[in-house]
């Protein structure tokens, strides 16, 4: 069904189509519903999104970090001295 198909593809889950699917069996336009869920999918993407974004800032730092890093330098009571400070202040 070219729908169901849609509707995944927009990111509803199965259990959001079938409440579509049953607010249309019960003889309303789901319109508004499939726009309040679009609007929750969208919102929680553009919430991953920053959330992946800061992710991405602290690996770049990070990775600056190990490539000015000499492991022979390395404190012996250290795991790693690239992990050992927040990379937020590198």
């Amino acid at each position: 069904m070219g729908f169901i198909r849609a509707a995944q593809a927009a990111g509803l889950t199965l259990a959001e189509i079938r409440g579509v699917l049953a607010i249309r069996d019960g003889g309303q336009a789901p319109c508004r519903h499939v726009t309040d869920l679009i609007d929750q999918h969208l919102a929680q993407i553009e919430q991953r999104l920053t959330e992946l974004a800061q992710a991405r800032d602290v690996l770049r730092r990070l990775q600056r970090r190990a490539a000015a890093t000499n492991p022979a330098q390395c404190a012996s009571g250290e795991v790693c001295s690239i992990l050992a400070e927040p990379a937020a202040g590198a």
